[in-house]
């Protein structure tokens, strides 16, 4: 590693350390530990997109003309970015309305560079023994990615207020128990859309070279 990417591990690590810390001294239990969370999250349509989307990222991998990309990173990356993103990105739209704290937000920021940028970044330096000179490019379409998922497994519906994104409830993960996906497509088509686009775009570019 150089000088720069010394400094940036030592940067990231600290930040974990803070997050570590923050949850630690929290009065009420972690998001991930409460069970309405984790009803909102493993609702059918949503499991069912997660495993078409970990089943394509892990496939792809070997044939994405990228070395950093395998099996394992696709996988586990997937993984974490279904479990984190929905609540990640909908805590930076409630501290923009004043409904989130800034510790909440520290924390779903190191979760987006931790599952976007650093856990990628550990795991090659253990795999290859060096920091992975694409961690920029990554960082930047997987930060795309993370954004999309967690907008998209945000979207709700219900009949008084159609397609609405779950983050702008009072009540952030309660939701309508009939089926939805078809009428959450109207506007979640546009999130897979994005993140089509910048998987093709990165198969590609990687592959024309």
């Amino acid at each position: 590693m150089n000088s720069f990417q010394e400094g940036y591990t030592v940067f990231w690590l600290l930040a974990l350390v803070i997050c570590v810390y923050i949850w630690a001294t929290k009065s009420e239990p972690f998001i991930f530990f409460q069970k309405q969370y984790w009803l909102f999250l493993l609702r059918p349509w949503k499991v069912t997109t997660f495993a078409i989307t970990t089943l394509f990222m892990v496939l792809i991998a070997p044939y994405s003309g990228d070395y950093t990309w395998d099996y394992a990173d696709g996988f586990f990356m997937s993984v974490l970015t279904y479990i984190t993103a929905p609540w990640a990105i909908g805590t930076f739209f409630k501290l923009i309305k004043r409904q989130a704290s800034f510790r909440q937000a520290f924390l779903a920021l190191c979760l987006w560079l931790f599952l976007a940028s650093w856990s990628y970044d550990i795991y090659l330096v253990l795999r290859d023994g060096r920091y992975p000179p694409t961690w920029i490019p990554n960082l930047m379409a997987s930060s795309i990615l993370y954004f999309s998922a967690g907008v998209f497994w945000n979207l709700e519906w219900a009949p008084d207020k159609n397609t609405f994104y779950a983050f702008e409830q009072k009540e952030w993960f309660d939701y309508y128990k009939g089926p939805v996906f078809i009428k959450i497509l109207r506007r979640g088509w546009m999130f897979i859309l994005l993140a089509v686009l910048i998987l093709g775009g990165v198969v590609l570019s990687l592959n024309i070279h």
